[in-house]
């Protein structure tokens, strides 16, 4: 059996959170001639989706769907002990110091980051690894995305965090959501723009301000402090999603509030405040 790394985020873990990992894990595979799995835990992170109805395959990477149980069940085991067991076979798990084994479990960032101090700073890929979506997903964005012509928006994207103790902002406070609003409001009436926001009450606002408004349809179910948002265990709001960022990183730019996944294969299109790009 070949040297063997596999990886794992934690359940809450979000698509971009999971890619960030599998970046990591990737590059040291591809160095140190690893093969990798990612273990997608089908759990409230994806709305208990599995891989292949997000995501299209990524070359040189094996994909294991596991329940959320199990993903509970590794991750105590990554906690406990020096090695997990899966599959029949023992794999070290990767800490601070680690050093290359025949069998390794990667386990959220903290040791992600580690494999990637240990490859020569040389030799660390340049390219993000980017997430595709399915081609059925992809077949109902893209005429969208010519028909409306994207290319010519400026794409917004303001993702409102669900933790008070987050510290990336805004919360789903109204008073943070008027500074955003009044932030991306300096840009002009005319300008227009395709909006990404998982807030009905910014989405409402940025409608009311841009003449030309674009966004793609969804459910805002989830009632908190005054305000609705997407519920972000909704399979169908999730597959919404990955048309959006089909969308934004079709746009000409991107003005990033909170990311999104794949950002970093349009960084060059992100602008900040006072966006003066926008009319270069």
């Amino acid at each position: 059996m070949s040297r063997e790394i596999i990886c794992l985020a934690s359940y809450a873990s979000g698509m971009a959170h999971r890619m960030a990992l599998l970046y990591c894990a990737k590059a040291f595979a591809d160095y140190f001639a690893y093969t990798v799995r990612l273990l997608w835990g089908v759990s409230s992170g994806v709305a208990f989706c599995r891989f292949e109805e997000l995501l299209s395959a990524f070359p040189g990477v094996g994909i294991v769907n596991i329940s959320e149980p199990e993903v509970t069940r590794l991750t105590l085991a990554a906690g406990n002990s020096a090695a997990v067991s899966y599959g029949g076979h023992s794999y070290q798990v990767v800490r601070k110091g680690s050093t290359a084994s025949e069998r390794m479990f990667c386990y959220d960032l903290r040791a992600a980051r580690v494999l990637w101090d240990l490859i020569p700073p040389s030799y660390r890929p340049k390219a993000y690894l980017k997430a595709v979506p399915t081609p059925v997903i992809q077949s109902h964005i893209v005429p969208y995305i010519k028909q409306r012509q994207i290319a010519t928006r400026v794409g917004i994207r303001v993702r409102v965090t669900e933790s008070p103790t987050d510290r990336r902002k805004p919360h789903r406070t109204v008073r943070e959501l008027d500074d955003v609003v009044r932030s991306i409001a300096s840009l002009p009436w005319h300008t227009r723009v395709f909006v990404v926001t998982d807030s009905e009450y910014v989405q409402q606002m940025l409608a009311s301000h841009f003449f030309d408004c674009l966004f793609l349809r969804k459910h805002f179910d989830l009632r908190e402090g005054g305000t609705s948002y997407v519920h972000r265990q909704s399979k169908h709001e999730l597959v919404t999603f990955l048309k959006e960022v089909m969308c934004l990183c079709a746009c000409s730019r991107i003005i990033d509030i909170g990311g999104f996944l794949n950002h970093n294969s349009v960084s060059s299109k992100i602008i900040r405040a006072p966006y003066r790009e926008v009319f270069m």
